[in-house]
């Protein structure tokens, strides 16, 4: 056993060694090149312990910590702010050269959906979420927003409302005030209070008003980890130095009417769209209920985009026979330069016309 320990611990420093050198010999102090040498040197090394060393895990956290302490490096999917503190969705800097051909096809999608909620006198509103990036700008690092997304947010804004389709722009009211975080420092979505405070814009420029009283009440404190920092992969001991998790407030939704006082219709209103109104522990759906007064049913899912979700929710049986008023479409700006596959747009394309045909 200890002389199997004294070969890990050979190996391991090999590799360590073999690193460095790489790095030093090919990276080129002089040319401006380390970093990119220093990503090759470990992306190689990682595919090598993947092919059979029994070492793995603690190389994965090295070259992990390396990279983020060096050179604010993270891995694919992350982007690593000012002062190592802040991180960042990696798609929120994408910028395909086919991105205005995405956007067209997924306003195109939502025009549509305005058209057949018109037949059924159902409202349409597209809850619009800005990129994390585009609103904290001054905690980004050495990557900065891409100046071609600049106009994103403004131009999907407007081809919506051009087609009669009302947009609810969050960007003002993410912002940070009063030293409250409207996003998450280390994960992708909003925080309760950025989720309530969007909720009330929502109410606002809806102008749709229930009468089913709610209110807000805090049921624990938790302390979250963001979905950034567990791909980061870090040492626990880092990570809790670095990257600590962030205490929130669990808040739920609930009425302060008596039973026999609350309507015996079906609910009016329903939402869908991605992780930040599926999770519950942002209460976006909670926050909806308190601003509008009314009892919302949720149809949105985590890691599926809108257009999965929206596909099932045209095609649910409950929505269908719901006495439904306002349907809102919570989309983050990002998933508009997203592909459609053809046969989600040939699904939904089904879906809708049922729906428009009743139950």
């Amino acid at each position: 056993m200890k002389k199997y320990r004294l070969v890990r611990v050979i190996v391991f420093c090999g590799l360590i060694a073999f690193g460095f050198v790489s790095i030093l010999v090919e990276g080129n102090l002089y040319n401006g090149s380390l970093f990119e040498s220093w990503q090759q040197q470990r992306s190689m090394v990682e595919n090598t312990i993947d092919q059979g060393l029994p070492l793995h895990g603690a190389s994965t956290a090295f070259w992990s910590t390396m990279g983020f302490l060096l050179f604010d490096d993270g891995p694919t999917e992350v982007v690593v702010g000012r002062n190592h503190h802040w991180l960042f969705t990696k798609e929120s800097f994408l910028n395909p050269p086919v991105n205005q051909k995405y956007r067209a096809m997924t306003v195109d999608l939502l025009v549509r959906l305005g058209d057949a909620m018109h037949k059924r006198a159902v409202n349409l509103v597209v809850v619009l979420v800005p990129d994390k990036a585009r609103l904290r700008t001054e905690q980004l690092g050495k990557e900065r927003y891409p100046v071609g997304l600049t106009t994103r947010y403004s131009a999907v804004k407007t081809s919506l409302e051009t087609h009669g389709i009302k947009v609810v722009d969050l960007r003002s009211v993410l912002r940070m005030d009063n030293g409250l975080h409207k996003y998450f420092e280390r994960d992708t979505h909003w925080t309760p209070h950025g989720a309530y405070r969007s909720a009330s814009v929502v109410a606002s420029v809806s102008a749709y008003r229930g009468t089913v009283m709610y209110t807000i009440r805090t049921l624990s404190k938790i302390c979250h980890r963001g979905d950034l920092t567990k791909l980061m992969a870090l040492p626990s001991r880092l990570e809790r130095h670095y990257l600590p998790c962030e205490n929130i407030p669990f808040n739920v939704a609930e009425t302060t009417m008596e039973p026999l006082a609350l309507p015996t219709t079906n609910p009016t209103v329903a939402v869908v769209g991605t992780s930040f109104s599926a999770d519950p522990r942002w209460n976006f759906v909670g926050a909806l209920k308190h601003w509008l007064n009314a009892d919302v049913i949720d149809f949105s899912s985590k890691g599926r985009g809108f257009i999965e979700p929206l596909i099932r929710f045209l095609g649910d049986r409950e929505a269908r026979q719901m006495n439904l008023e306002l349907l809102l479409i919570e989309i983050p700006e990002r998933y508009f330069d997203r592909p459609i596959p053809d046969a989600m747009l040939t699904s939904y394309s089904a879906a809708l016309t049922d729906f428009v045909k009743g139950p």
